[in-house]
């Protein structure tokens, strides 16, 4: 019998080692942020979530006298997380670890060329956009969209592309600064049946947003948006991104070694939010499951392009 009492012991004490020693295959990582907001701190858990790894150390440039270079030094992770654009600007210079950045708008200025960069983009494809709009409201085919060409005539040309594909009519007008928009907006009122704002900085800086929202009350023409935070102030729709689920999207990379590559991935993952008082009012058709979520967090990896 202490035979068996000993045997069993054993394997006891190698089973509590193993479960708080760190796996033999999980690398370490020190995650770069630059800011302590709430976004970024939503990402990071999720890239916690999902890495499978060791977080050595979190930095948060907006602490004092913050140094991220030092801070990797001192660390020696194997590989390094940027989360939003000005630590991916602090990190742009490391050759000799693999860098996965995410929550950043335009990565390309910092990482062009680079073999040793891989993120995530925060742009959703604007046929997945046109998807997702579709799949909550039916009925409303004339989308008008401003753009200035020189931000989005990439994102505007892939619209028309597909547009046909899904009962879409894309009327657009060209602005090249913000003072342009009213008299843009003018031009397309009675052509369009909704507004589709898309992520240009020139037509959509914060000051801006009210304008839409007038525009939207006054002509009865719903505006689809980029950020929730537009439901807030009128807007029908928002189709944006979750930032955990592209903190846990980070993870898988990281953990499927994907991070050995030069690539930039599309998110996988919207975020699709209704304003029901705002839709009712316009008497909008509204698809399921909308009737009775107003908010759905949908798999866009599955959508057509």
């Amino acid at each position: 019998m202490k035979r068996l009492g000993c045997f069993i012991v054993v394997p006891l004490s190698l089973m509590l080692l193993f479960a708080f020693a760190k796996p033999l295959s999980a690398e370490d990582v020190v995650v770069i942020e630059g800011a302590a907001v709430k976004p970024f701190e939503e990402a990071l858990k999720g890239f916690e979530h999902n890495c499978g790894c060791n977080v050595k150390g979190v930095l948060a440039l907006d602490m004092k006298d913050a140094d991220p270079m030092a801070f990797i030094e001192k660390l020696k992770p194997d590989k390094v997380v940027a989360i939003g654009e000005e630590a991916l600007k602090s990190v742009k210079n490391i050759t000799n670890k693999q860098v996965i950045y995410m929550m950043v708008l335009n990565p390309t200025l910092y990482t062009a060329g680079k073999s040793n960069f891989t993120g995530i983009s925060m742009i959703i494809p604007p046929a997945k956009q046109l998807r997702a709009i579709r799949s909550v409201f039916p009925n409303v085919d004339r989308l008008g969209v401003l753009y200035n060409p020189e931000n989005s005539e990439n994102i505007v040309r892939t619209a028309r592309s597909v547009a046909a594909s899904m009962g879409f009519e894309i009327i657009t007008h060209e602005v090249h600064s913000p003072k342009d928009i009213p008299g843009a907006l003018n031009a397309i009122k009675h052509k369009i049946e909704a507004l589709w704002l898309i992520p240009d900085v020139t037509v959509a800086p914060p000051e801006m947003i009210e304008l839409y929202e007038l525009f939207s009350v006054h002509y009865n023409k719903p505006l689809f948006t980029f950020a929730d935070k537009h439901l807030e102030r009128g807007a029908s729709l928002s189709v944006s991104i979750s930032p955990v689920d592209i903190g846990k999207q980070a993870g898988e990379i990281l953990k499927n070694s994907y991070a050995n590559k030069s690539n930039l991935h599309d998110v996988t993952v919207a975020k699709v939010s209704l304003n029901p008082v705002v839709a009712t009012k316009m008497v909008l058709v509204i698809n399921e499951p909308f009737r009775k979520e107003n908010t759905v967090f949908m798999d866009i990896s599955q959508l057509k392009r």
